[in-house]
């Protein structure tokens, strides 16, 4: 064994070192663009959702709540009221979906989540603010 044979296997060794550098940086990379997307998307919908909470303050949700569960008709207010309620809960629950899509989330998380949105549409008014926004919604978690 020579020199040259030595410097030739430093070469071979050098370019499948650049090789996996340049692979792992993709990979690198692919990962950052997801999680800067996945970030984008909580923050549009946490805007969404806290203009909704906004326009609630100072109501008695808790009152609208047990009417709707009681399924007792709401004031025009009162349905204003329960329908901005519904919009911030759902982009909570948009929200984690999007986050369990990502990885970001257990099963067992969504799982727990989806029971809950399954009691928010157990109600004639869950189903009908539900029918109110859906489009506004990624088809994958309509």
């Amino acid at each position: 064994m020579n020199v040259e044979f030595f410097g030739n296997l430093g070469e071979l060794v050098g370019g499948i070192g650049v090789i996996i550098s340049v692979l792992y940086l993709a990979f690198q990379l692919k990962q950052n663009s997801k999680l800067l997307r996945m970030n984008n998307q909580q923050q549009t919908l946490d805007a969404s959702r806290q203009n909704f909470i906004a326009s609630i303050a100072g109501h008695n949700v808790a009152a609208i709540l047990v009417k709707t569960k009681n399924e007792q008709s709401l004031s025009d207010e009162e349905a204003q009221v329960f329908q901005f309620w519904f919009n911030a809960q759902m982009r909570n629950f948009e929200n984690a979906y999007l986050q369990y899509l990502g990885g970001a989330l257990d099963e067992e998380i969504i799982n727990a989540i989806a029971k809950k949105v399954v009691i928010a549409l157990s109600t004639d008014s869950g189903r009908k603010a539900w029918l109110e926004i859906k489009s506004q919604s990624p088809d994958s978690f309509v």
